[in-house]
């Protein structure tokens, strides 16, 4: 275009009303739809020129072409924007978006294009906001309701308009764009097929609800929490994290509505975001932390909970100084419910509190530990004051739970409080729960008592586990223990009456095991013959055999008593952790889920034949044999005696003779039972192992056998 062209053309442009202007304008917004001819406009000066034009008042057809031109000069390039923007072009801009303002909804939509512009240019949202654009959008938000890109347009503004509102005046701009009756717009909009118009209207009902402006105008509207649930799965990795802090804010101190959540499914949509894939989730996952944290404080969340492998999923949350703290309440919260417990127990959680939170003693003995402690004085009092109602099963419920946390602190490294800060008001507590023993004995049960006896035993069962725990912990010191055991003989005396009691059997053989540790606590059980009556009646078969036989061990010195037979004992210093052995090594129980092994400190090498008996107690899978010390064993990979090739085992729960696990055509032997005395023999001279069941010789099971190694006894088994 030449230097006249130009120029007159420009000319025409300043001749306000005329057709020549009409005209001059009309080309210029012909010559900006190409990149050449928009750089040509802009070097030419006819960015203030356009701009004075949309400035001033002008007719309809001139101010939208030269709004079209700016839009498309200065789409991309923010410099322009910046530029217009000195050249005042805002307040008259602002004059087309007016709702009072009759204007073409084409002259509005391009109006709109620019506006928007300018609202994504960093640095012009505090001036558009000082202009007032904040109170022509939002009523511009409703009158384009129908047409999805307008309302983006408009949407995206506010969203950026809110970023760069002052703090303190948050709440302030908020409150006024309500009044604009926006929200129900909002939550329409959130229901969008199009995920960029769903994107800021989340954004922006996150603002309104996270400021507590029109919290409950939001809760009312009907269908939100199912359109908040489907939008936790939604693509868009911002639209849900937005979803889990807005449900936050709503399930916050309003139990009715998180009991809503709930029903709408919130939780089975949540679970998932505990898992962190990258640094980018930690933010969704620490808020679906914080709403389950709400929410499972409810027992009807749990089995939602649990169906969506919730324990297994959290279990696995990144450790932080935030988790740990929801973790292990919501860890609390499903121990309160028996229905619970065998999911509890699959997933292991006494592990995970030791393995994520090694921070948190402090935080435990301060704020949890002493607190529980009271809170369970509080509810035993309840307990005996309250008629045997649901309320009084809930009481009992979580009481267990309390009780079930003392268990899972004291187990793990948080905890390493002493004295008065953990076993007087521990000890305190389960004297008030030992009032429910005695209690029940004063009358008469009924059926109706009876329905509450299983929530009655949990309460007592688990507080002696508790006390047990105690005595055996380093963590609590031992006199100050025994001086409060020997003033509440009450504790000693109820323990010895729970044997007779099947579901209270094995908790009252595990404490009265531990107390005979003490040479104090064992002379006052055993000064009663009725203790010495108490035990003989006990018929213990399967695992209470191993509890029993551990009370035997732990108050009496075997090795005094020659028996017939020289019994080789296990040492748990030699093997993995979750294997139990009785004191004097006679007795293994395992009631994990891993493979669990263990052997023997001394051991047989050189020349000669040698054998030794196990009688199997348990059902599950044994694998017993002869090992080197130098054999490994990894409990949760599922390897132990005869897995490793250094090490032999016969396995006769599935009748299999082990030497690595690559062994093949390994057939061997018979299926042993409970009640068995299997006998494993190792002929040095001969270089065999060969076992025997019940008497009966299985045959050679293992040649080969090196004779310049010592090999000792082990035991590998899980239930």
């Amino acid at each position: 275009m030449g230097g006249a062209t130009t120029k007159h053309i420009k000319m025409c442009c300043g001749q306000a009303g005329t057709a020549e202007q009409r005209n001059a304008v009309g080309v210029v917004q012909q010559l900006s739809k190409t990149e050449f001819n928009r750089l040509f406009l802009v070097q030419n000066g006819f960015l203030k020129i356009l701009a004075r034009l949309v400035r001033k008042e002008t007719k309809e057809t001139t101010a939208k072409d030269a709004i079209m031109a700016l839009f498309r000069i200065v789409q991309n390039d923010q410099s322009y924007r910046i530029k217009l923007a000195r050249y005042g072009i805002l307040p008259g801009l602002k004059s087309y978006l007016e709702p009072d303002k009759e204007y073409s909804s084409d002259l509005v939509h391009w109006a709109l294009l620019l506006t928007h512009q300018f609202a994504i240019t960093d640095g012009l949202q505090v001036q558009m906001l000082e202009a007032g654009f904040l109170q022509v959008i939002a009523p511009l938000t409703r009158l384009t309701f129908g047409n999805a890109n307008m309302q983006k347009l408009c949407l995206h503004s506010l969203v950026r308009f809110l970023s760069y509102v002052d703090p303190a005046d948050h709440q302030l701009t908020l409150e006024s764009l309500r009044q604009f009756n926006i929200l129900p717009l909002l939550v329409t909009a959130m229901r969008s097929d199009d995920a960029e118009l769903a994107s800021w209207s989340v954004f922006l009902i996150h603002e309104f609800v996270t400021r507590d402006v029109g919290r409950r105008q939001i809760q009312a509207v009907k269908g939100i929490l199912a359109t908040f649930s489907t939008l936790l799965s939604s693509e868009e990795p911002c639209i849900p994290r937005l979803i889990l802090r807005s449900l936050k804010y709503l399930a916050m101190r309003n139990e009715s509505y998180q009991l809503e959540m709930i029903n709408a499914g919130i939780i089975r949509k949540t679970v998932p975001w505990l898992q962190v894939r990258d640094r980018s989730e930690s933010d969704g996952c620490l808020w679906a932390l914080a709403l389950l944290h709400d929410l499972l404080a409810h027992t009807d969340a749990h089995s939602e909970f649990i169906k969506a492998n919730g324990i297994g999923t959290l279990i696995e949350v990144p450790s932080s100084s935030t988790s740990e703290l929801y973790v292990a309440d919501i860890l609390v919260y499903l121990a309160a419910g028996p229905r619970n417990r065998e999911a509890l127990e699959d997933c292991r959680i006494e592990q995970t509190v030791i393995h994520l939170y090694p921070l948190l003693s402090e935080y435990v003995v301060g704020t949890s530990f002493l607190p529980l402690s009271q809170i369970v004085v509080s509810n035993i009092r309840d307990i005996e004051r309250s008629a045997r109602d649901e309320s009084y099963r809930t009481l009992l419920e979580q009481t267990t739970a309390h009780l079930m946390s003392f268990m899972i602190l004291l187990e793990s490294d948080l905890f390493d409080a002493t004295e008065e800060t953990s076993a007087k008001p521990v000890v305190s507590a389960l004297v008030c729960i030992v009032k429910l023993w005695k209690n029940r004995g004063q009358s008469a049960p009924t059926l109706h008592d009876h329905s509450f006896q299983f929530a009655e035993d949990e309460v007592l069962g688990q507080g002696m586990r508790l006390l047990a725990t105690m005595l055996n912990s380093r963590k609590v010191k031992s006199p100050l223990m025994l001086k409060l055991l020997l003033m509440e003989r009450a504790l000693l005396q109820a323990a010895v009456s729970m044997l007779s009691e099947p579901t209270l059997l094995e908790a009252a053989l595990i404490f009265l095991s531990s107390c005979c540790r003490f040479d104090d606590l064992r002379d006052a059980l055993f000064s009663h013959a009725s203790t010495f009556k108490a035990l003989q009646a006990v018929e213990a078969t399967g695992s209470l055999r191993f509890y029993m036989t551990t009370l035997h061990e732990t108050a009496f010195d075997f090795s005094r008593v020659k028996p017939e037979k020289q019994y080789v004992g296990f040492s748990a210093a030699v093997g993995t952790p979750s294997m139990k052995v009785s004191p004097q090594g006679t007795e293994l129980y395992n009631a994990c889920w891993t493979f669990e092994s263990i052997r023997t400190e001394s051991g047989v090498s050189g020349t000669g034949a040698f054998g030794y008996e196990i009688v199997i107690r348990t059902p599950g899978i044994l694998q017993l044999g002869w090992t080197p010390c130098s054999s490994l064993w990894d409990p949760e990979a599922g390897t132990g005696v005869g897995d490793s090739i250094d090490s032999y085992a016969y396995d006769g729960h599935r009748c299999k003779a082990w030497n690595g696990q690559e062994s093949q055509n390994n057939h061997y032997g018979e299926t042993w039972e409970q009640g068995d005395i299997i006998t494993a023999m190792i002929d040095l001279d001969k270089r065999e192992i060969s076992f025997s069941r019940n008497g009966n010789f299985l045959g050679v099971a293992f040649t080969g056998v090196s004779k310049e190694i010592v090999w000792y006894v082990p035991a590998s088994q899980k239930e």
